[in-house]
């Protein structure tokens, strides 16, 4: 069965890169650009994976986190960043599977999904 990923990122760019990414390792992807979509589409499809910006528009995913959570609190949430400052009790807290550094590399970036589903 095909997993099914989810990656919210303002940034278009990322967002293309990311699907392309996965699509190429077989998993289906869906790409939210804010929080305010990709409740839309977890509400419609159930997701094994959330790929998420740590830097949204507005917002930042530690807010973000809990109303992902509100549909669906067993999925795996893996962060995406190119902050050097991300707090070590990250993880911890927020129930976090990983931290991908942008910009990242295709091989360890596709390990690390591997690795979550």
């Amino acid at each position: 069965m095909t997993k099914k990923i989810l990656t919210i990122d303002d940034e278009v760019f990322i967002r293309d890169l990311v699907q392309d990414f996965l699509e190429l390792e077989g998993f289906f992807c869906k790409t939210a650009a804010n929080l305010k979509e990709a409740l839309l589409l977890l509400k419609k499809e159930n997701y094994d994976l959330i790929l998420l910006d740590r830097n949204l528009e507005d917002e930042r995913a530690e807010d973000v986190i809990q109303n992902l959570r509100s549909i669906n609190n067993e999925i795996s949430i893996i962060i995406m960043t190119g902050d050097m400052d991300v707090p070590d009790n990250i993880i911890s807290e927020f129930n976090i599977s990983a931290i991908i550094n942008k910009p990242f590399q295709y091989d360890a970036f596709i390990e690390v999904i591997k690795k979550n589903l």
